[in-house]
């Protein structure tokens, strides 16, 4: 339950934040959100190492996608918006990125079965502890590309 809880909760944060950035109520610049979203993947991989409350973490996907909401809204700006139609254009590209998130979740279970079944049934914690590093790794690096390699 943790994981709807915590996916409804990232959804929902993130669609008030691209809403009211494309809507020009509440804006950052990429400058502060591009590593903010940096340190939420490095955040989020971490997690997996130092906290067993998943309880709480439909709080953290909140705040997570707050941030991720500003990001996303980047992205819609760039690709420019039509003012007569603001508001399906917002409503597709947040569905879109629905999608997407589906996708990934439908390319990774079959994979996270696979492993189940090698394992024998038995969730392995060395490989959860090696894709948190992983993912950790390239969230750091994308943190450190975004603030001291740039500019």
């Amino acid at each position: 339950m943790a994981g709807r809880e915590g996916d409804t909760a990232f959804t929902i944060a993130h669609s008030v934040t691209l809403a009211l950035a494309v809507l020009d109520v509440v804006s950052l610049p990429a400058a502060v959100v591009e590593p903010l979203i940096a340190a939420s993947i490095v955040w989020v991989a971490a997690e997996n190492f130092f906290f067993r409350d998943v309880g709480r973490r439909w709080r953290i996907a909140f705040v997570l996608g707050l941030v991720h909401g500003f990001g996303f809204a980047g992205v819609l700006r760039d690709f420019g918006l039509p003012p007569d139609a603001l508001a399906l254009a917002l409503a597709f590209f947040n569905i879109g990125v629905e999608i997407g998130q589906v996708a990934i979740v439908a390319a990774a279970v079959p994979l996270l079965l696979a492993i189940d079944r090698f394992t024998a049934g038995e969730r392995s914690r060395g490989f959860v502890m090696a894709s948190s590093a992983a993912i950790g790794l390239l969230g750091a690096y994308w943190l450190v590309e975004r603030t001291l390699l740039r500019g």
